[in-house]
């Protein structure tokens, strides 16, 4: 359309309204607005008879044989109109869990309402007013990418969710996953159109495809897009580990011929990177007892949380509950048996840790490891032989969660020179474990 537009003497879109509305019978018939949208930014008019109609007076100008020229507008705007944009406007991205935000604690674990949001209130912290930097930057037309670093649940997917949440309804998010991350994103990214995010949680799955160049193409065409007018703007952000992100960035040795994998991924990461601390500073916990009272999982999380592992604290609830839910016959009889031998029920507040216990008045087993303390609750030298094929399960976490039982990894006592203390590891509570006791358990073991 716009080769017609210079063809025909570029025009005023004046003139080019008034010819539009002589020869038109449309009503009401395409009116400035609609021939500047079409012509100078690009836009596919809502009406495929006002494309037409525009076609005509152009082609008339042109001095260009008009019913061909229409016969070809026409196929054009029902091609555009049927190619489906990537992703989804952002109107409809409402789920966050859709976008591997990682879930929250809630009532499932005890003390809370039910009713609360899905996600906690969000706490603002130094690494949001650095994403949103990048965000003005898309706004105002240029394409940017940022990079969230740290470890595992510590509020980077969540930041890029809150940061989304600016920029208008007319924007669109695309999250390439199917039928892989990087073939999905290495497919796609020629397609993206302007005022679209793309969503590349744990980056590494896009750039490091081990034993392929695959990851390297997907950094290639990621740079491509970044500097291609016609697509800006777009915001790429991106979510990864400490030492993925060192991996890829890493320069090559110094000595000729040393193999290079991650270059193109290099330059593409160049000044993306933002840090996510692990740890709320004072500042940050200032401002989160400012938010607690709108939300309890907040002042909670900051009675309970370890050394202002917050954002930790909140996600690996969730995690812990969906392990007992789901582990295996032995490993969960354990666990049940070191809640009944704490003596106590279950903390929703604490891993439960293995503290076996006899009473007093009972004969101590013949052959049983117990440590010669006198107390009438000794700890154990080593695992149960019936419990050590289930310590290796128990005493690793997830991402997002401590072990299940932390001190398995660090409390059992070796030493002849026993106190009858519980193991050092014990002492300090865990994050949430939660009350399995009170939905799943009848009575003790």
């Amino acid at each position: 359309m716009y080769e017609a537009y210079l063809a025909a003497g570029s025009p005023t879109l004046e003139d080019l309204a008034a010819d539009v509305a002589c020869i038109s019978d449309l009503d009401p018939a395409p009116g400035l607005e609609v021939i500047q949208a079409c012509l100078g930014e690009a836009k596919l008019p809502a009406q495929q008879a006002d494309a037409a109609a525009i076609a005509v007076v152009l082609a008339r100008r042109a001095a260009w044989h008009a019913d061909d020229f229409v016969l070809l507008i026409r196929s054009l705007w029902l091609k555009a109109r049927l190619t489906a944009p990537l992703g989804q406007p952002l109107r409809l991205v409402t789920d966050p869990f859709a976008l591997e935000v990682h879930r929250a604690i809630d009532h499932s674990a005890g003390h809370f309402p039910h009713g609360l949001p899905p996600l906690p209130v969000y706490v603002e912290r130094a690494h949001d007013e650095e994403l949103r930097q990048r965000v003005v930057q898309a706004l105002k037309g240029t394409s940017t990418m940022a990079v969230l670093i740290g470890p595992s649940s510590t509020g980077k997917t969540r930041a890029c969710w809150e940061a989304i949440q600016e920029l208008p309804d007319t924007w669109r998010l695309w999250h390439p996953i199917v039928p892989g991350r990087a073939e999905a994103a290495l497919t796609g990214i020629g397609g993206i159109g302007p005022h679209t995010v793309v969503w590349l949680n744990d980056t590494h799955h896009y750039l490091t495809i081990p034993g392929t160049g695959l990851g390297e193409r997907v950094a290639a065409a990621l740079r491509a897009l970044l500097r291609e007018p016609s697509q800006a703007p777009v915001l790429v952000l991106g979510i990864i580990w400490p030492e993925h992100w060192a991996q890829l960035v890493q320069e090559p040795g110094p000595h000729g011929g040393v193999e290079d994998p991650h270059a193109q991924a290099r330059y593409l990461l160049a000044g993306t990177g933002i840090t996510v601390p692990a740890i709320f500073s004072a500042d940050d916990l200032a401002r989160l007892h400012g938010q607690a009272r709108r939300d309890p999982r907040l002042s909670h999380a900051a009675r309970h949380a370890d050394a202002g592992r917050i954002t930790q604290y909140l996600a690996g609830a969730p995690a812990l509950l969906e392990r007992y839910r789901t582990a295996p016959p032995a490993p969960r009889a354990l666990i049940e048996a070191a809640m009944d031998a704490g003596g106590r029920t279950p903390s929703p507040c604490r891993t439960p840790c293995w503290k076996p216990r006899r009473r007093a008045t009972s004969p101590m087993p013949s052959g049983t490891p117990w440590a010669k303390t006198g107390s009438s609750r000794p700890w154990p030298t080593a695992p149960p032989p019936y419990a050590a094929p289930a310590v290796p399960s128990l005493a690793s976490g997830p991402d997002a969660a401590p072990p299940l039982m932390r001190s398995l990894t660090t409390g059992w006592r070796t030493s002849s020179r026993n106190t009858g203390a519980p193991p050092a590891s014990s002492s300090t509570p865990p994050p949430v474990f939660g009350t399995p006791s009170s939905t799943t358990r009848t009575a003790p073991i």
